[in-house]
Order: structure tokens, then sequence, then C-alpha cells
């Protein structure tokens, strides 16, 4: 028997990646190439749902710990903009 922790990352990875799966198909519904409207506004929303996704979930936790540990908020956004700015010069 498999015990429960990992069943249970056996079952969230396998409902993640049937999720995925199940998203990416809908490709295969479309006969012709999608409009460049619509190809903008899925873009779009996507980039939106990282976006906050990114904000929730890693920006706002890591600016609550560096409160706890006394530094300032400002040194995280900067710490933040260049790694992103690094990462766009490559």
């Amino acid at each position: 028997m498999i015990p429960e922790p990992y069943l249970s990352a056996l079952l969230g990875t396998s409902f993640t990646f049937a999720m995925t799966a199940l998203g990416a198909a809908f490709v295969f519904l479309f006969k012709n190439k999608p409009s460049s409207l619509w190809t903008k506004l899925s873009l779009g929303f996507a980039a939106g749902i990282m976006i906050a996704a990114s904000v929730w979930s890693l920006l706002i936790p890591a600016i609550d710990k560096a409160q706890e540990l006394g530094i300032k908020d400002i040194f995280i956004w900067r710490l933040g903009s260049n790694e992103m700015e690094y990462n766009f010069n490559k």
C-alpha cells in the first residue's frame, strides 16, 4: 500500500496533469487558425492570471516575511525588479 502523503501527491499531480491536458485539447476543436483578436485576448488573460499568481502567492508573502525580519519593503520590490530586468536583457 502507498503511504498516504505519497498517494495525495500522486492524486494531486494526476489531477493537475489531466486538467492541463483537457485545457490543451481544446486546440483540436478549432478547424481554422484563431483570429488575431482571440489570440490577443487569450494571451492577455493568461498574462493577467500569472501576474496575479505571482503577486498574491509570491510577492506579498515575501514582503510580509521581510517585515518580520525588519527589512524595508522597497528593498524587496527593487530586488524583484532587478531580477526581471536581468531576465529581459539576457
